[in-house]
């Protein structure tokens, strides 16, 4: 446990690891901010435009719950991912919002697989992307709302597949840009291989490259507000 009243600054070009840390102090990250099994940071986070938020379980733990507890401001890079094993990566923040400032990027990586959870709600100004591979779904927990860019990398992923995909439990509304990448390029998505499916939550607005006028569908399969690209 590090306590306060101090401020904790990790430097541009510098590594803290958090393993099972529990950090009342507030923390500025500008380095590279590494957490691993069970974190808290309850004095707040500030965040710049070098920094990078590492969520990464591996063997040592099988998992890892990296919680802030206060809404910040992501300025730079947060990452959720793993390695040796496919084991569970949850990024969450207890209360207010996680803003993705145009700057940031948010990405969910393969990694060695296993499932990866956004538990916040989530307001994307800037990029949010999903991985090819076993992680090729992202759970947020929360409500997602993107003006920014969502960005789906389908890789080499052949035709009718419907990965990768975005599952949002809370309320929905997009108005920005969707672009799914396979084939070694991205391209932005037509109507037809971009669907929106949903049993709970309210999905308002639309994609600036893409048509969501249509009515949501319920669907069996899909318990949330669920973004699945599908190569055409």
């Amino acid at each position: 446990t590090v306590n306060g009243p101090g401020i904790l600054t990790n430097a541009a070009g510098r590594t803290l690891s958090l393993f099972n840390v529990t950090m009342n102090a507030p923390l500025v990250n500008a380095g590279t901010l590494t957490g691993n099994a069970t974190v808290n940071i309850n004095g707040g986070l500030t965040t710049t435009a070098s920094s990078l938020l590492r969520a990464r379980s591996d063997p040592s733990t099988g998992f890892v719950n990296f919680t802030v507890a206060t809404g910040f401001t992501n300025l730079g890079a947060l990452e959720l991912t793993n390695a040796g094993g496919g084991y569970p990566v949850t990024f969450a923040v207890t209360a207010g919002t996680l803003i993705n400032a145009p700057s940031g990027t948010i990405s969910a990586l393969a990694g060695a697989g296993g499932p990866r959870t956004l538990n916040a709600a989530l307001d994307n100004q800037g990029l949010l992307s999903v991985s090819p591979g076993a992680a090729s779904t992202l759970n947020i927990t929360g409500s997602l709302t993107t003006s920014g860019t969502i960005s789906l990398d389908l890789g080499g992923l052949t035709s009718g597949s419907q990965y990768d995909r975005i599952a949002v439990t809370g309320a929905l509304t997009l108005d920005g840009i969707l672009n799914v990448g396979f084939f070694g390029g991205f391209v932005p998505v037509s109507a037809n291989s971009f669907t929106v499916l949903a049993n709970t939550g309210v999905r308002t607005g639309g994609f600036a490259t893409t048509n969501l006028s249509a009515p949501l569908s319920p669907n069996p399969l899909y318990s949330a507000n669920t973004v699945i690209v599908s190569v055409p």
